[in-house]
C-alpha cells in the first residue's frame, strides 16, 4: 500500500476535546509499520483558542512525537505550523469527527495532496438537515 523510499511518513491527527490519540491508536499503527517495514512518525495538531495542552504529557505517554499548537482560525498561522512538516505529511485523521470536524475542515485546504473529504461534504455530512438536502438531491426516495 505505501511505498517504502517515500518520503511522508508522518500521520497527522487533528484533535480537541481532550486528544483522543490513544496509545492503542499509536500500538496498531507502529505494528502495521513494523509489518510492512514501514516507519510511521506520529503529530497531533491542535486549537490554542480552544484547548491547553501539555505537551511533554503527549511526547512521553501517548507515543505522539510532534505536536503543533496553532489558532486554527487564523489560515495563515495554519498554513506557518504546517510549514517545516509540509512535505512530510502522509495522512491527515481526526478522531471523533463530528466533534473536531471544524478543525480538521480548516487544516485540510493547507494539504491539498492528500486525499481528503472536501470541506464542504465535512459539514453536510455531520449537518443532519444538509445531509438529508444532499441526499434528497441524489435520491428523492
Amino acid at each position: 500500500m505505501f511505498d517504502k523510499n517515500f518520503d511522508k511518513n508522518i500521520i497527522l491527527f487533528v484533535n480537541t476535546n481532550n486528544f483522543h490519540v490513544t496509545k492503542e491508536t499509536i500500538k496498531s499503527l507502529n505494528s502495521y509499520a513494523k509489518a510492512h517495514e514501514l516507519k510511521f512518525r506520529y503529530a497531533l495538531i491542535y486549537n490554542t483558542k480552544t484547548e491547553k495542552v501539555n505537551e511533554k504529557k503527549f511526547f512521553v505517554d501517548s507515543g505522539i512525537d510532534i505536536v503543533i499548537p496553532c489558532d486554527l482560525n487564523d489560515p495563515l498561522k495554519v498554513e506557518a505550523a504546517l510549514m517545516p512538516y509540509k512535505e512530510e505529511f502522509l495522512v491527515i485523521t481526526a478522531r471523533n469527527p463530528e466533534s473536531n470536524v471544524d478543525d480538521f475542515a480548516k487544516i485540510i485546504p493547507h494539504l491539498p495532496y492528500i486525499k481528503t473529504p472536501t470541506t464542504e461534504s465535512l459539514v453536510w455530512s455531520t449537518d443532519k438537515i444538509r445531509m438529508r438536502q444532499q441526499l434528497s438531491i441524489y435520491d428523492k426516495k
